[in-house]
């Protein structure tokens, strides 16, 4: 994915750099540096941005639990 092509799916999506890079679990000054060109990313970070870039950002929303229902730990 280009430096131009970050800079257009975060616009797309209506993000700041400090959003994107916290919806993608990362420092902000990582989503500057792949802006700028300046820093590459992973295999798997060019995928998830495909994936954003295809379903939006609901595609990395967590799923959210039944009203009601609560999680139980393991031996307790």
């Amino acid at each position: 994915m280009t430096p131009g092509a970050v800079r257009s799916l975060r616009k797309q999506l209506g993000l700041t750099q400090a959003a994107f890079a916290a919806l993608l679990g990362v420092h902000k000054i990582t989503v500057a540096k792949w802006e700028a060109g300046t820093k590459g990313m992973s295999a798997t970070t060019k995928r998830l941005l495909q994936i954003l870039a295809q379903q939006g950002a609901q595609a990395l929303a967590t799923p959210r639990r039944r009203p009601g229902t609560t999680r139980r730990r393991k031996g307790r």
